[in-house]
This record gives C-alpha cells, structure tokens and sequence, in this order.
C-alpha cells in the first residue's frame, strides 16, 4: 500500500491537461504513444464522455503503435502452460508479476486509454495510461481487485487465454 501512495504522489507531478483532460505524460512514453496519439485520444468523444478503458482505431494519418498483448482477443491460439516460452516474470515497475511469452511486440490499428475521475479537481476526468491494442482487464493477482468479485473473475477467464510479450526474440 505504502507503494501505490508514494506512486500516486509522484503522478501528481507529472502531470498537464490536454482537452479538459488531465494526463501523466510518463504512462504514455512508456507505450511509445507521441503528442498527436494523445491529442486522438482526449478529444474524442468517447473519451471525453467515457468511464473505464476506451479503445479506439488510430486514424491513418497517426502511425501505428505496437501491442504487446497474445492470446484468441488478438487473433492468437489460447497460450496454455504447454504453450513454447510461457514464464511468469516482473516487468520492473512495481506491479505483480505477469504471465510472459518470448516474442515481439506487434505492430496494432488500436489505442486503448483508460479514464477514471479526477481525484484532484472534482468534474474533470484523467486519462491514467494509454497503450497499443485492445483493452485487457487488470491482471488476476491485481491487489486492488477483491478476490472472487466479477472484475476478478472477468480477469482470471480472459488471462488463462493470454500472455504479454517480452518484447524479446523467442530463444
């Protein structure tokens, strides 16, 4: 919990507001989105009046992201535990470990932000993170989801399925 706090009031200095929007500039460097990806996305309507995670198809004018999610919602077969390369690994940012496969990011028409009320300026809205792909529910072992609640249980069905990509050639 002392994470999650200390990381929150990091945000609160990391971040500006683009359309009304109130954004944190390093969640979407992380994911390679530019300026013009994140203009996309905090004007669009179903940002400006959505709730939750919002995906959208990047306009042709905008260059295409690179989504590291693998599993049947991206074409993929199921990834099982027979599945070449399947590991659990920490991606070093201070979340619980995730299911990984050996593989390269792929090239993806899809943005995904995800919005929440503001906690700092009642009304407004902020744009959390920002990434290439589809949405993808949080991962099971989330603490912030309560074990056996819907979210949880919408979490476990969809990542049985799916892995993320290490972003690394398969060995």
């Amino acid at each position: 919990m002392a994470y999650r706090f200390k990381h929150f009031l990091r945000e609160q200095e990391d971040t500006e507001e683009m359309n009304g929007i109130r954004i944190s500039r390093p969640h979407y460097t992380t994911h390679n989105l530019s300026d013009d990806h994140l203009e996309h996305l905090t004007s669009h309507p179903d940002v400006q009046n959505g709730m939750g995670p919002v995906t959208l198809t990047i306009p042709e004018n905008l260059p295409k992201l690179k989504s590291g999610l693998v599993g049947p919602s991206v074409g993929d077969p199921p990834v099982t535990r027979k599945t070449p390369g399947v590991h659990t690994a920490n991606r070093g940012d201070g979340r619980v470990d995730s299911r990984m496969v050996h593989g390269l990011h792929r090239e993806t028409d899809k943005i995904t932000g995800v919005v929440i009320p503001d906690p700092i300026q009642k009304g407004r809205k902020w744009l959390v993170t920002g990434y290439g792909g589809p949405s993808a529910p949080r991962e099971p072992e989330d603490q912030s989801m309560k074990r056996g609640s819907p979210e949880h249980k919408e979490s476990v069905s969809f990542w049985k399925d799916h892995a993320l990509l290490t972003n690394k050639k398969q060995r």
